[in-house]
């Protein structure tokens, strides 16, 4: 299942926004990785190793295209930043950056919803 997930330790208010074609194997691939101490964000090891993490939540994305899930995975990490989380993932703290993801987001979000269809063109 295509998806994006999102990997928590809630005590710390902290989480790991991710995307993928394969929701079951990436989850698992997390999991090993923790379980085995090799995971290549050691902030999130360190603090798996002493409080846990869980999946706080998965969205399914079976109906999008690639495109538009790395989008929504952005979208994501926006959300949870508004909400007062830290991610181990983080966006770029340079104010001027992170405006500048959020104008691209907003144009790419426009091009989804106005450009034809391909039932639109088949006519």
């Amino acid at each position: 299942m295509k998806g994006i997930y999102v990997l928590a330790v809630k005590k710390l208010k902290r989480c790991y926004v991710g995307q993928t074609s394969d929701l079951r194997k990436r989850i698992l691939q997390h999991a090993n990785e923790l379980g085995a101490r090799r995971h290549p964000i050691k902030s999130l090891q360190m603090d798996f190793e002493k409080y846990g993490v869980e999946i706080l939540k998965v969205y399914n994305c079976e109906e999008m295209q690639d495109d538009e899930r790395k989008i929504y995975e952005k979208v994501v990490m926006m959300i949870y930043l508004n909400r007062g989380w830290q991610l181990y993932n983080s966006l770029p703290k340079e104010k001027w950056l992170v405006d500048s993801i959020l104008a691209d987001l907003q144009y790419r979000i426009c091009l989804l919803y106005t450009s034809p269809s391909p039932r639109d063109t088949e006519r």
